[in-house]
Formats: C-alpha cells, structure tokens, sequence
C-alpha cells in the first residue's frame, strides 16, 4: 500500500453540495484530497 499526495480537485465542494454531501467542511475539513492510497495484490 502506498499513501500519494495529490491536488484538491476543482470546485471540489460545489461538486460535493451537488451530491447532497452538505457537510464537507464542518468544525475543519471532513473532505480531504490532499492523499489517497494504492494497493496492490503482492
């Protein structure tokens, strides 16, 4: 498993009150895209 940085995408939030998911920033960030992770089979 790997942990990689990436960039927030644009609009990140209006994209997100689109969905229905209001909640992305309460008391900080909840929504975070500055990582994700990889796995893999081996």
């Amino acid at each position: 498993m790997k942990r990689i940085q990436s960039q927030f995408r644009k609009n990140w939030e209006h994209k997100l009150e689109n969905l229905g998911f209001g909640y992305h920033s309460l008391e900080g960030l909840y929504w975070d895209e500055s990582h994700y992770y990889e796995f893999s089979s081996d």
